[in-house]
């Protein structure tokens, strides 16, 4: 009796794990290109549904029409909507961060910035 009811607390302790994690892209922790992303209505998707994970995106400091891909943009999304540290790198140097919950900008002073010619730039919130 005992065992069995190990058994059935593991099998319980398993299937809420399977179910916490069934959002699509979150627990394989590969990142999706942005550019693999439907942005509609303020909110992103990945075949048709809602997306929820880390994305990559590369692109050229020096505008659309150039193929030189030097920067680098990562961060996360959470139920189509903009959550956490999204960084922005050009030649491997952090030059701008945001941060958002729930897809709104962070109020919270020192979160968002950008940097100059090595100097930080704070958004005042």
């Amino acid at each position: 009796m005992k065992t069995l009811s190990i058994i059935m607390i593991n099998l319980l302790l398993f299937s809420f794990s399977i179910n916490g994690t069934s959002q699509k892209n979150e627990t394989n922790n590969i990142k999706t290109n942005l550019d693999d992303l439907v942005f509609e209505n303020q909110l992103y998707f990945h075949e048709g549904e809602l997306f929820t994970g880390s994305f990559y995106n590369t692109y050229s400091s020096n505008g659309p029409n150039s193929t030189n891909k030097d920067s680098y943009a990562e961060g996360a999304i959470r139920n189509g909507k903009r959550d956490g540290v999204w960084s922005w790198y050009c030649n491997n140097t952090l030059t701008t961060r945001r941060v958002y919950n729930d897809g709104e900008l962070s109020t919270t002073k020192g979160d968002n910035f950008n940097i100059v010619n090595g100097k930080k730039y704070v958004y005042l919130n």
